[in-house]
This record gives structure tokens, C-alpha cells and sequence, in this order.
């Protein structure tokens, strides 16, 4: 009887032995992981936030995560996706400037005369001579001048462009001694008219 409970009692002590070791093992590995802070921010803000391919948040985004190897995305409406695969060894912060996806162009707006209003798709820009950045596709331009005619043009920018307008006075009368002479331009008519009286006085003479 002494020797059976002798033989349980070792047994007993055994397997604490082996349970114990077991627990002390976990609590070094566990001691041995790092945690590190890392923080997320985007030009503009508010992107979707994804780590390894899981979505974590917007931007600003902190987060701790275990030291080791991740993949980090930023994604917004209207802007290209960005991507970036890094090891976090440290706390680290990430400012992220998004590339807008629409492609711009520079158009260059001159007048003959110059300061001439410039407006696009109906708004006011400026005046001439003017350089603005512009979405690729069709705009509609005019451009206003007291005393000149509006020049209106449609164009479709797929590159930088220069656009050189010399604008058209408008018809102005001309009026001597309460004499209706024409208008300035000069009409065709009394250019004409003029022409044959040089004529004929050249005959007369």
C-alpha cells in the first residue's frame, strides 16, 4: 500500500514538473514578442486604410501591431492606389501624398489686345495673358474685352497648349456734321462706294 501511494505521488510530482516547465516556456516566448506603434496619415485625408490586405480604418490611422513584415495600402476616390510592402522594427509614423488619377494639362490663354477677361466652362478665371492647369477633356472658352466682339471656342485638351486670340472690335458709327459716314470697321459698302469716287474723280481728271 506504502509503495502504491509511494509510485502516485511521484507521478503526481512529475507531471507538475512537466506542466510547469511547459507554462514557463510559453511565458518566454510570449515576453520575447515586440509590439510597435505605427501611425497612417494621407494627403488628402481620410483613405482607406488596409494592412495586409484586411481594411483597418481612415486616415489618420494608429495601430500597434507585433514586429515583423506588412503590407500596407492607401486607397481614396479619384486618386491612384498607393502600395507599400515594409518590416516594423520601430514605431513608425506614414504620411502618404495620394497622385490624383485625372490627368492635367497647362493651358496658356494670350489676346490681341491682352487683359482681355478669360473665362472656362462658364466661370472667370483671370485675364489675359493667363496660364491655368486643367482637367484632359473639352472646355469651353471665351473671352470678353469692352469694345471688342466675345471670342467663344470650344477646344479638347490632351496636352499643354497655347491658345492666341486677336479679337474683333465691334462696329462703332461714324458720324460728321449729323453725317452718317459708315461705322468703324468700315462697312464694305462704303469702302466700295469710296473706291468707285477715287475712280472717277482719277477718270475726271
Amino acid at each position: 500500500m506504502k509503495r502504491s501511494l509511494f509510485v502516485l505521488a511521484l507521478l503526481v510530482l512529475t507531471v507538475g514538473f512537466a506542466f510547469g516547465n511547459a507554462g514557463d516556456n510559453d511565458f518566454a516566448v510570449a515576453s520575447t514578442q515586440t509590439w510597435y506603434q505605427l501611425s497612417v496619415t494621407s494627403q488628402p485625408s481620410g483613405a482607406s486604410v488596409y494592412i495586409d490586405g484586411v481594411y483597418r480604418g481612415r486616415t489618420p490611422y494608429n495601430t500597434t501591431l507585433l514586429m515583423g513584415t506588412y503590407t500596407l495600402r492607401v486607397e481614396a476616390s479619384g486618386y491612384r492606389i498607393y502600395e507599400e510592402r515594409f518590416t516594423l522594427d520601430k514605431s513608425t509614423s506614414k504620411h502618404v501624398n495620394l497622385v490624383s488619377s485625372t490627368r492635367t494639362h497647362r493651358l496658356t490663354v494670350s489676346s490681341y489686345p491682352s487683359r482681355a477677361e478669360v473665362f472656362i466652362n462658364g466661370a472667370y478665371v483671370g485675364r489675359t495673358p493667363l496660364t491655368i492647369n486643367l482637367e484632359e477633356g473639352t472646355h469651353d472658352i471665351r473671352l470678353s474685352l469692352s469694345g471688342y466682339w466675345d471670342h467663344w471656342e470650344r477646344i479638347r485638351l490632351t496636352g499643354d497648349r497655347h491658345l492666341e486670340v486677336t479679337l474683333q472690335p465691334e462696329a462703332r458709327p461714324m458720324i460728321r456734321s449729323n453725317i452718317w459716314l459708315g461705322s468703324i470697321p468700315l462697312d464694305r459698302f462704303l469702302l466700295l462706294s469710296l473706291g468707285l469716287l477715287f475712280v472717277l474723280i482719277a477718270l475726271m481728271y
